[in-house]
C-alpha cells in the first residue's frame, strides 16, 4: 500500500494538538502533512525498518552521549516547518545540534520539533517509492538539513545528501556510513 493523500480545506489547518491527537487515535498509520497542508497517510514502517531505525538511532545516541551534544529523535519526532509551508514530517532518525536550538525560533510554542534537524535518516519501506523518498530528502535539505541519508535496505543502496551539494552520492551495499563534519566521529555499521 502506498501513501494516501487527503486534501483538506484551507480553513482546516492541522494544529500541533490536532496532529498529536490523530497519531494517538491511529497508531497503525504514519501520518504527515504535505507542503500544501494535505494529510499523508502511510502504512507503518514494519518490523524490519523499525528495527533498523532503532539500531541507527542507538548509534547516534551513543555518539551524542560521548560528547556530540544535541538531541536525537526517532520516527515520532515530528518537525513543523516554518511558514509559509504547512508541512509536518518525521524522519526515521534525526539529530538537532545545540547550536540550532540556540537560534531564535520565530514560531509559536510547539509540541513538535520547531527547527529542521541538522541530520536526517530516511529508511525506504516496501510501501515507499524511491523517487518519493528522494524528493522528501530534497525537501529536508532545502529546509536546512546539513547531512541526510536515504537508505534502501531492500535495494541495497544508500544516498548521501550534503548541504550545498547538487546531487546526492549513491553507494551500493555500503558497510558503514559516517557523520562526516556534521557528526564528526559517528560511524554507523550497516552490515548488521
Amino acid at each position: 500500500m502506498h501513501p494516501v493523500i487527503v486534501r483538506l480545506p484551507a480553513a482546516w489547518p492541522l494544529s500541533d494538538e490536532a496532529m498529536l491527537k490523530l497519531w494517538e487515535l491511529n497508531p497503525q498509520w504514519d501520518l504527515e502533512v504535505t507542503e500544501e497542508g494535505a494529510l499523508s497517510i502511510m502504512p507503518g514502517t514494519g518490523r524490519r525498518n523499525s528495527s533498523n531505525a532503532v539500531e541507527i538511532a542507538a548509534d547516534v545516541i551513543n555518539w551524542r552521549r560521548a560528547g556530540g551534544g544535541g538531541e536525537v529523535y526517532g520516527a515520532d519526532g515530528m518537525v513543523r516547518f516554518p511558514p509559509p509551508s504547512r508541512a509536518m514530517s518525521a524522519p526515521d532518525v534525526s539529530w538537532v545540534s545545540d547550536e540550532r536550538y540556540a537560534e531564535p525560533i520565530e514560531q509559536h510554542d510547539t509540541l513538535l520539533i520547531p527547527v529542521c534537524p541538522d541530520f536526517v535518516v530516511e529508511l525506504r519501506s516496501l510501501s515507499d517509492y524511491v523517487e518519493d523518498q528522494q524528493a522528501k530528502m530534497e525537501r529536508w535539505m532545502g529546509y536546512g538539513a546539513r547531512l541526510g541519508w536515504l537508505i534502501d535496505v531492500y535495494g541495497g543502496q544508500a544516498w548521501i545528501y550534503r548541504e550545498g551539494q547538487e546531487q546526492p552520492e549513491m553507494r551500493e551495499q555500503p558497510d558503514q556510513l559516517d557523520g562526516e563534519d556534521v557528526l564528526p566521529g559517528l560511524v554507523v555499521d550497516l552490515s548488521r
